[in-house]
């Protein structure tokens, strides 16, 4: 499990240097809110989340990371405790076969329709729209691997690049 610094320092990283992430003509930013009370956490999740999760929210109750600040097309929204809630209760309404209980939709991703997935074992997905849950790229077993990837990386999506998970044909 990651420590609480070593989130808020893979959050921190990314906020401090503007010029990192992708190779383009975007001007990006990050930006980091203050970390959420343990009330907003509790508030939005009354039945618990991962236990990673709430250190992020501790660490950063919103995040903003590599945003594309003139055109909003580029860049990752963690969402704030509630937020969250409401963005999974939705999802699990409109998509019942591939969002199971315990997962947590944790992230969006601007300018696309990928949101980001943290299931009950702590694991990280990115949702794809059309695809069945199986077909979903894992990004890390766990949310520090993830943030501190995807940092490293820039805010490249960098799960594009690893081997697509089998899908049964059926």
């Amino acid at each position: 499990m990651i420590e609480i610094s070593q989130l808020a320092r893979a959050l921190r990283m990314a906020a401090d240097d503007p010029k990192g992430g992708p190779t383009t003509a975007f001007r990006l930013e990050h930006r980091l809110d203050v970390g959420a009370t343990e009330s907003d956490i509790v508030s939005g999740w009354p039945g618990g989340v991962p236990d990673e999760l709430p250190d992020l929210w501790r660490a950063a109750r919103e995040a903003w990371l590599f945003r594309d600040v003139d055109y909003g097309q580029w860049g990752l929204h963690l969402l704030d405790p509630e937020t969250a809630a409401v963005r999974t209760e939705q999802e699990m309404l409109l998509r019942p076969a591939v969002l199971v209980a315990g997962d947590v939709v944790i992230g969006e991703f601007l300018g696309d329709s990928e949101f980001v997935v943290m299931t009950a074992d702590a694991g990280i997905l990115i949702a794809l729209p059309l695809d069945a849950r199986a077909g979903w790229p894992q990004a890390a077993a766990g949310l520090g691997e993830f943030l501190a990837t995807f940092v490293r990386q820039g805010g490249e999506k960098y799960w594009e690049a690893l081997p697509s998970p089998s899908v049964e044909e059926g």
